[in-house]
């Protein structure tokens, strides 16, 4: 038996979730778009200067997005799914003809888990590589510690502390507690969704 073994979350939080992180992959696409656009310019320049003022800002605001993604992920109404109870028996008669009527257990669309896109794992690898390839071209070779170098070597760790945010969420949301399953043979009389004896 394979089981689905995520935290049940509500519509509309699995949406919000969804959105933000749609926001954070258009706002990683910025941001290496941003970074190849550093890597022809030289630090002096004042392009350059404007390019990390912008740069900082998609930090900033990934760093928020990814907030609100980690908020949703720790609701606690939200509850991790410990224990699975399969009961194998028969069914009476009254309850294979009206399954709508009887069943106790039906499926609730209100919940579900947060998966995220597949692409945002791989966004963020070729992402993390773009940052470390151009920091290390533009600053490598610089032990200087003036102003203008002290602000991008600022802006950089900004942005990757974002990143490592993103990739600590994926990770923890994909993570899976293992249930324990107890199955039990019911060889009662008595049906046990609607109560009535068999006949």
């Amino acid at each position: 038996m394979k089981s689905d073994t995520a935290r049940p979350y509500m519509a509309h939080q699995i949406a919000q979730h969804a959105e933000l992180g749609l926001d954070l992959q258009r706002a990683n696409a910025h941001a290496s778009h941003l970074l190849l656009r550093f890597a022809r310019l030289s630090p002096h320049q004042r392009r350059f200067m404007s390019l990390r003022a912008e740069l900082a800002s998609v930090a900033e605001l990934m760093t928020l997005q990814i907030s609100c993604c980690d908020a949703i992920a720790d609701n606690k109404l939200s509850q991790q799914i410990e224990h699975i109870r399969v009961r194998l028996g028969t069914t009476c008669d009254f309850c294979e003809e009206n399954p709508a009527l009887s069943s106790s257990e039906k499926h609730d669309a209100r919940f579900g888990r947060l998966t995220p896109s597949p692409a945002w794992t791989t966004q963020l690898d070729s992402l993390t590589g773009l940052t470390t390839r151009i920091f290390h071209d533009i600053f490598g070779n610089s032990f200087s510690a003036g102003g203008e170098t002290k602000k991008s070597v600022h802006c950089f760790n900004k942005l990757h502390t974002a990143i490592r945010r993103q990739r600590r969420h994926l990770k923890r949301i994909a993570a899976r507690k293992q249930p324990k399953i107890t199955v039990e043979h019911d060889i009662s009389d008595i049906c046990d969704r609607c109560g009535r004896r068999y006949e």
